[in-house]
């Protein structure tokens, strides 16, 4: 593992700068993190800049993978600081068009927790397993981007936000990981550079949380419920367990359509759900905090690997890059995957190392992408590109959740494809082909489903 150059400059602390601060470390001297919030590694507290930071937040079990990969004892440090972690195919509901995918052991265990335990514990392994080499700056408004007579990006402009100093940090990398607000189309322009391409799907989802006491017996002892959307029902919501004997429940809807504030329209709205788990939960659980809001107009794909011409000693990271529909829970495990396309790419030396890593990083990103964007698609008034594909993909993905409400084996494809762990062409593999097509389709009824045994094969 040979390091490429001295200094390497991470633009925001959030997870995504997390991982790429903790990628930087396998390859350069000196790694700085600048973070405009006062962040820490043990508050407990949203950051004022992850507004989304209060609404749930769901791991992915392939996140989780990656996350114990780059920051070994992950896991651990989270049921230490009180998470959970269990066999996500067992401990929970997924509900598709209505229906609970039968129960089947994942591959691996998954972790519940809060968005600022998840984050605060990264960021305390980063600085405990690579502090030698990682600083984190708090505090700092990034200005712009400094460049050499070659243009070259050498570093950055900042300024304190306590004090107001400005002052200029060089670097042999910057890598931008500001999120969907990233200035980077604004500092490329300044620097004669054009805009990538940008496909833009339109949703207008809304989400509004509340967080619940959590009891033994609630939910039947399981440890979450997710429902998605079954149009034309534009709702969808998750209950999370979460630290401090605590359930989070964030009610979603699409196209404009809001989950109230109010405690029982709260209430009646998850009463509205594809399935009545949700609504059977919160009709009687007892709130413990007050209600917050949050708004995704729309997912967004900046396609950085189109350009032709893009500045050396710079690179763009997650979300800055792709934000995904919240309603998936893909941002975090999509962001780990880059993490490692990075150091794959840093392992082959700096040169022409925007051109790869954007081109490895598209690959990622195709997969969730166009899962979502084909979820979305099955509402009418979401724009985009339909075809006969389209409707056929819709039609086969109906029987497939049917099928998967009562066969293990489509159960685990589903619930693997939805985690990000294979690919989507796997619903199609001749297993699950067979069994969809010809094994029946009529979902176990809910009354006959037992929610405290798995399914067996």
């Amino acid at each position: 593992m040979a390091h490429i150059e001295k200094t390497a400059i991470v633009l925001g602390g959030s997870i995504g700068g997390t991982l790429v601060a903790r990628v930087l470390a396998n390859h350069f001297e000196r790694v700085i993190v600048l973070e405009r919030d006062p962040v820490t590694t043990a508050s407990g507290a949203p950051r004022k800049g992850a507004p989304q930071g209060r609404h749930a937040h769901g791991l992915l079990y392939r996140g989780r993978e990656v996350f114990e990969e780059l920051f070994p004892g992950f896991t651990d440090a989270v049921l230490a600081r009180g998470g959970a972690s269990d066999n996500p195919g067992l401990s929970g509901r997924w509900i598709h068009h209505g229906v609970m995918m039968a129960r089947v052991p994942a591959r691996s265990n998954g972790v519940l927790g809060s968005r600022p335990l998840i984050e605060e514990t990264l960021r305390a392994l980063l600085l405990a397993q690579h502090g030698t080499r990682v600083e984190l700056r708090n505090e700092v408004d990034v200005l712009e981007l400094v460049t050499a007579d070659d243009g070259r990006v050498r570093g950055v402009k900042l300024r304190s936000r306590s004090n107001g100093t400005e002052s200029t940090l060089a670097a042999d990398l910057v890598v931008d990981a500001l999120g969907r607000g990233s200035p980077m189309l604004r500092w490329l322009a300044a620097l004669g550079y054009e805009a990538p391409p940008v496909e833009e799907v339109k949703v207008d989802v809304h989400y509004t949380t509340r967080s619940f006491v959590r009891r033994p017996n609630d939910l039947a002892g399981d440890a979450f419920v997710v429902t998605a959307p079954l149009p034309p029902n534009r709702g969808a919501g998750v209950v999370l367990a979460q630290e401090n004997d605590r359930f989070i429940v964030t009610l979603m809807g699409y196209l404009g359509q809001r989950a109230p504030e109010d405690l029982e329209g709260f209430r009646a709205y998850a009463r509205t759900l594809a399935a009545p788990d949700i609504g059977e939960f919160v009709a009687h659980a007892e709130p413990c905090d007050e209600p917050c809001v949050a708004s995704f107009p729309a997912s967004r794909r900046r396609r950085y690997e189109k350009l032709r011409r893009f500045p050396d000693g710079l690179l763009v990271f997650g979300d800055a890059i792709a934000s995904f529909n919240p309603i998936y829970g893909q941002g975090m495990t999509v962001a780990a995957e880059e993490a490692l396309a990075l150091d794959r790419c840093l392992d082959r030396g700096a040169k022409d190392l925007a051109r790869r890593f954007f081109s490895d990083v598209a690959k990622i990103v195709d997969v969730p992408w166009g899962s979502a964007v084909l979820n979305d698609l099955r509402f009418p008034e979401v724009k985009g590109p339909r075809s006969i594909v389209t409707s056929f993909l819709h039609r086969y993905l109906d029987r497939v959740y049917a099928r998967g409400a009562s066969d293990p084996v489509v159960s685990r494809v589903v619930l693997d494809v939805v985690n990000l762990v294979v690919p989507p062409p796997a619903v199609f593999a001749p297993s699950v082909l067979r069994r969809v097509v010809f094994g029946g389709s009529r979902p176990t009824p809910r009354a006959l489903m037992d929610y405290s045994r798995p399914v067996s094969e």
